[in-house]
């Protein structure tokens, strides 16, 4: 008889403490990149570019990396999804720093596009040689 009024009680306790031990709810979105570090030609016919984000807490957890090339504009628009979790986290910035992968384009001149905020990220050139990143500040739009 007193276990199971110590197990009423405790159960009567954690009802009405402010958490809950249900999975927490999270949700995904797209997030701006900040800007793009360096490219290499990672293997015959792949590319890699380094992009560098910062998250306003530690909810932010980075998902996925996805470009698209479009040949006819000569740009290659990057995509950086996260998963936001819905639950007490640190307040501090953090950061990250997304990779792309993704098949050479053909030879050319190429703008980087950031999709979430359309802001020009720099060029990327290809050649037979390989790929070479410019950072727009160096580079005439």
């Amino acid at each position: 008889m007193k276990a199971h009024s110590i197990t009423l009680i405790v159960l009567a306790v954690f009802a009405y403490l402010p958490f809950s031990v249900q999975a927490a709810e999270s949700y995904s979105e797209s997030y701006p990149l900040l800007q793009v570090l360096e490219s290499q030609e990672v293997s015959q016919g792949e590319v890699q570019l380094r992009a560098n984000v910062i998250y306003p807490n530690g909810c932010f957890q980075p998902e996925s990396s996805v470009s698209s090339t479009d040949n006819e504009q000569n740009k290659i628009y990057l995509s950086h999804e996260v998963e936001v979790v819905r639950i007490p986290c640190t307040q501090a910035l953090v950061e990250n720093y997304p990779e792309f992968d993704f098949p050479k384009p053909e030879n050319g001149l190429y703008q980087l596009i950031d999709i979430v905020s359309h802001r020009f990220l720099g060029t990327l050139e290809v050649s037979d040689e390989g790929v070479r990143f410019t950072p727009p500040e160096q580079t005439e739009e």
